[in-house]
């Protein structure tokens, strides 16, 4: 029942946020300094949110948690009202698949393949079948503005572009959640004003999406931003548009 709960799509404000963490903090083996300090941090369905702070404040492994590729050493974390921490791996993995979508701070392409197959990479395992992951990697493709780029190689484009097929990538099994981690960085202002907008728009569709970033232009176009220190999120502070 809870995976069922989890996997469900909403596209509608409800009080029950889609992302709880709970004093959750994460520590590696060897390392004196936890990577993140207990943290309490909600997310509410359909929210636009901007993680800042500097380099190593735990921005990155905060996502991380968030998109069920760690688990805090202490605390929980409840996604759409579950607690995760009652999952088996396979429930995460299929959870993760199915619900987030994830923007690496590295786009983490296949440079020879073309930017249609770099898409369908998210969908192979999918159960679909290989006409529809055709279909939902070219419609992902034309979501972000490059329909008419489906075969070319991504060693031939320009990293704006090669960022907009990450996010295609992302958004290919159209999740309720969308985690970015510094996906402006490489970027020039200009190019990072065009995936800002971007992100903006996929918003508004009803997704959630949270960002992590040191960008001051990607932090601008958030509905809240959340400012993460030496002790994890510090400050809410509401961003206007």
């Amino acid at each position: 029942m809870a995976t069922k709960s989890l996997t469900q799509k909403v596209r509608r404000p409800v009080t029950q946020p889609l992302v709880e963490l709970r004093q959750a903090s994460v520590s590696f083996p060897g390392r004196r300094l936890p990577a993140i300090s207990p943290v309490d941090l909600a997310v509410g369905h359909g929210e636009l949110v901007t993680l800042t702070g500097p380099a190593g404040a735990g921005k990155s492994t905060l996502l991380s948690v968030v998109g069920l590729l760690l688990k805090p050493t202490s605390g929980s974390y409840l996604l759409n009202g579950a607690d995760t921490a009652k999952l088996a791996e396979r429930e995460r993995t299929s959870l993760r698949g199915r619900l987030i979508g994830i923007v690496f701070q590295r786009p983490q392409l296949l440079p020879t393949r073309s930017a249609l197959d770099n898409v369908m990479l998210a969908v192979l395992y999918s159960g679909m079948s290989k006409q529809e992951w055709v279909e939902a990697a070219t419609n992902a493709m034309a979501r972000v503005g490059l329909g008419e780029r489906l075969h070319d190689a991504v060693s031939e484009l320009p990293a704006s572009e090669r960022q907009r097929i990450a996010i295609a990538r992302a958004i290919v099994t159209d999740p309720s959640l969308l985690l970015c981690d510094d996906p402006t960085a490489s970027l020039d202002h200009a190019a990072a004003e065009q995936v800002m907008r971007l992100l903006v728009s996929l918003h508004k569709e009803g997704r959630t999406v949270l960002v992590a970033t040191r960008d001051p232009v990607a932090a601008a176009h958030s509905s809240r931003q959340v400012r993460v220190g030496a002790a994890g999120p510090a400050a809410a502070q509401d961003a206007e548009r």
